[in-house]
C-alpha cells in the first residue's frame, strides 16, 4: 500500500507542475491521511509476538479508489476478526496492542494521575506476556505520532478525552477481583486495587451502583417476559468482566474504522472510475489455550489462502493454454480434515498423555498443546498442511 501511495503522490506532483489540477493536488492530502491512518490502525490492532515485533493482529481489506484519469480520490477500510483473545491472554515473551503501553509512556503526567496510570506491570493486562517493551522502539514518541494521527481523522478533543478514559478503564477493569459473599443470597464482592471504584464507575460515565451489578449480577428474562436475577460467583464475575472488556474494545476498533473511512473519503470516491484492493490477513495462530477466536482466525486464513491458490492456478492455466502447453496436474490442499479427541477412544484422553496416544495412532509428530488440568476435552485441526490443538472447554 506504501508504493501505491508514493508512486499516486508522485504522479500527482508531476501532473500538477504540467497542469495545476484539483483533482491532482488532493492527492497529497489524501495519501497523508492514508499513512497517518496507517499509524492509528497500527497502534490499535498491531502486538507484539514471538516472531514479530509489530504483527497485525486484525485482517483488512483496503480499496484505494481512484477516478477516470487514475488520481487516487479515496480509500475505504474493512476490518475482521479482531483478536480481542490477546487483551487477556499473551504468552510469554508477547504484549496485547501496542496503544496501552503507548499511553502510559506518552501521557501527560497530571492525565496519568488523573486516570489511576502507573507502571505498565501493574496492570494484568499488560503483564501476561512479562514483556513490557519492544527492542528499538520508543513508546512514548509512538504515542506522539499516534496523537497526531487521531487529529487528522478529525477525532475532537472531548472524543479523544472519552478514547483515553476508556482505554484506562479496561486497564482497571482487567485488574479488578472478585470475593465471595459473606451470606447466602448476597451479591460478589467485587474489589478494584488500582482505582476507586467511584472513579473508575466515572471514567466510564456510569454510577458505581450500575458498574457492580453489571459485573456480579446476571439478568434473564424468562420464556414469559419476566426478568429473573442471579448472583455470580467470583469466577463467573471474572469471566463476565473479560467479556467486557473484549467487547469493549472491540467497539472502539470499530468507530476508529469508521472514524478513519469517514477521513479518507471525498466526493468523488463514492463513485470510483476503478480500484485496487489489498487483502491483509495475518498468519495461523498458534497459543498455548488455542480456544474459538484462534479457531476462527485460523479457518479464515486457510479459506482466503484456498482462494489465493485457486486464483494462482486458473491464471497458470491460462497463461499455459496460451502456449498450448500441457495443463498443470499438481493440485493444492483444499480442505481440512478434523480429528476429534474428545470423542471416541479419546474421550477419556488427558493433556500429559495426548503426545503418547496420538504419536502411536499415526498423527503428526508432536506440537504445542494446552498444559491445564481444567482442560480436558480436545480436538485437532489440520490446516491446508499445520496442525492446531484447540481447548474445547475455552470455548
Amino acid at each position: 500500500m506504501k508504493y501505491l501511495i508514493t508512486a499516486s503522490s508522485l504522479r500527482a506532483a508531476t501532473t500538477a507542475a504540467d497542469s495545476p489540477s484539483p483533482t491532482g493536488r488532493g492527492v497529497d492530502t489524501i495519501a497523508e491521511s492514508l499513512t497517518r491512518s496507517n499509524v492509528i490502525l497500527e497502534a490499535f490492532g498491531n502486538a507484539k509476538t514471538v516472531r514479530n515485533d509489530n504483527s497485525s493482529r486484525f485482517g483488512k481489506y483496503i480499496k484505494l479508489m481512484y477516478d477516470a484519469e487514475k488520481f487516487l480520490i479515496g480509500a475505504y477500510t474493512e476490518k475482521f476478526l479482531l483478536e480481542k483473545t490477546r487483551l487477556m491472554q499473551a504468552d510469554k515473551g508477547e504484549r496485547t496492542y501496542h496503544v496501552f503501553y503507548q499511553i502510559i509512556k506518552g501521557l501527560p503526567e497530571s492525565t496519568k494521575s488523573q486516570l489511576h496510570l502507573t507502571d505498565a506491570k501493574e496492570f494484568s493486562m499488560l503483564s501476561n506476556g512479562d514483556t513490557w517493551e519492544v527492542p528499538n522502539v520508543d513508546d512514548k514518541e509512538e504515542f506522539e505520532a499516534l496523537h497526531a494521527a487521531l487529529n487528522t481523522v478529525d477525532i475532537v478533543d472531548g472524543e479523544y478525552d472519552d478514547l483515553m478514559n476508556t482505554l484506562a478503564a479496561l486497564l482497571h477493569l482487567a485488574n479488578m477481583d472478585f470475593t465471595e459473599p459473606d451470606g447466602e443470597g448476597a451479591r460478589t464482592v467485587p474489589n478494584s486495587p488500582s482505582i476507586p471504584l467511584e472513579t473508575l464507575s466515572s471514567l466510564l460515565g456510569v454510577e458505581a451502583e450500575l458498574l457492580t451489578s453489571a459485573v456480579t449480577v446476571r439478568n434473564v428474562r424468562s420464556g414469559r417476559g419476566s426478568l429473573i436475577s442471579m448472583n455470580l460467583t467470583p469466577l463467573q464475575a471474572k469471566e463476565g468482566v473479560a467479556a467486557m472488556v473484549k467487547f469493549m474494545y472491540g467497539e472502539i476498533f470499530s468507530w476508529l474504522v469508521k472514524k478513519i473511512n469517514r477521513s479518507n473519503a471525498t466526493e468523488s470516491s463514492s463513485v470510483p472510475a476503478c480500484f485496487i484492493g489489498i487483502l491483509d490477513i495475518f498468519g495461523f495462530e498458534i497459543m498455548q489455550y488455542n480456544s474459538l477466536s484462534q479457531l476462527c482466525i485460523n479457518f479464515a486464513n486457510e479459506k482466503l489462502q484456498q482462494q489465493f491458490n485457486h486464483q494462482v492456478r486458473r491464471a497458470s492455466e491460462t497463461r499455459i493454454a496460451l502456449f498450448k502447453a500441457d495443463r498443470l496436474t499438481s493440485s493444492f490442499p483444499l480442505c481440512s480434515r478434523p480429528r476429534s479427541l474428545a470423542n471416541g477412544e479419546f474421550a477419556s484422553t488427558t493433556t500429559p498423555s495426548i503426545y503418547t496416544r496420538m504419536w502411536t495412532t499415526g498423527s503428526p509428530p508432536p506440537f504445542p498443546f494446552v498444559r491445564s488440568a481444567s482442560c480436558r476435552a480436545f480436538f485437532s485441526l489440520v490446516h491446508t498442511c499445520l496442525w492446531r490443538v484447540y481447548c474445547r472447554s475455552s470455548f
